[in-house]
């Protein structure tokens, strides 16, 4: 498992169809996320914290991410392991995270 893993430990994975040139933290709320460089793209690579499959429903959010792919509202999902949760996106040069407030 890859779990909060290291660079090493990712580039031994075999999760990717690509080979990546370069793999840089970019921190992540809950997840932890890896810009992973390619000679032909970007992809993002989040890792779940250990045990969080206990809280969240993976398989139902395999369908979500399928729905948001096919409906562009979402980066293209590359690989999404609905055990684990890790999963691989396209990278969205400029997008970034943001916090909303609860209004009520």
């Amino acid at each position: 498992m890859i779990y909060g893993g290291g660079y090493n430990e990712i580039k031994r994975q075999t999760i990717t169809p690509f080979k990546a040139l370069q793999i840089t933290k970019i921190g992540g709320m809950t997840n932890t996320n890896y810009l992973v460089k390619s000679d032909a793209n970007h992809y993002v690579l989040r890792i779940p914290p250990k045990n969080s499959q206990a809280i969240l429903n993976r398989v139902k959010e395999k369908h979500i991410e399928k729905v948001l792919t096919g409906g562009g509202i979402s980066a293209k999902c590359l690989y999404f392991d609905s055990k684990t949760g890790i999963k691989i996106t396209e990278f969205i040069n400029g997008s970034k995270l943001h916090r909303y407030k609860k209004t009520f």
